[in-house]
């Protein structure tokens, strides 16, 4: 695959960014069983790519394209400050379990933990796990990680992605106050 980055989206791309094929996939539940939807090539092609954005470097020439992120942990747990498992710990607590779908609480719990282990001060993996611990109805543990989610440091160049966590954090902190 080749890729096209628009110049006004060029800063958002680092030499440290991944690229990994969002694979897409619907789950149809019905009195005749599971049926698993894959993407069209042409659905891939119109979006089927997602970009974990990263920190550092200049913008490569070219980069690997990661099957999934687990592929890009394998390769490199700790790049991107643990987004990926930030982003594969989020979508375990948020996606119904079985039947309906995959989600995994424990799954969820550990991934988040190793995102914090490798970026204790990130407002990204404070949020989330504090938004977990939330949903799991531990208010006094999300209420300290949400609370250090907020008083994590800007990140540049991810402005407004920080001030629209921030409004997610606030409005999980007034929930429990």
């Amino acid at each position: 695959f080749t890729v096209a980055v628009e110049p006004q989206h060029r800063d958002l791309v680092q030499g440290d960014s991944k690229f990994v094929v969002n694979s897409r996939v619907d789950v149809k539940v019905g009195l005749d069983g599971v049926e698993f939807l894959g993407a069209s090539a042409s659905e891939w092609l119109s979006g089927g790519i997602r970009i974990l954005p990263g920190t550092k470097g200049e913008m490569k020439k070219s980069y690997p394209l990661y099957a999934n992120l687990e592929k890009a942990i394998e390769i490199d747990p700790s790049a991107l400050q643990g987004s990926a498992w930030t982003s594969l710990g989020a979508l375990y607590y948020q996606v119904p379990g079985w039947p309906v779908g995959f989600g995994d609480k424990e799954k969820a719990d550990e991934m988040l933990k190793k995102a914090l282990a490798i970026n204790p001060e990130g407002i990204d993996p404070n949020y989330f796990y504090g938004d977990y611990l939330l949903k799991e109805k531990k208010t006094d543990e999300a209420r300290r990680f949400l609370n250090k989610a907020l008083k994590a440091p800007a990140r540049p160049g991810r402005e407004i992605a920080d001030n629209g966590r921030r409004r997610d954090i606030e409005k999980d902190l007034a929930s429990i106050q």
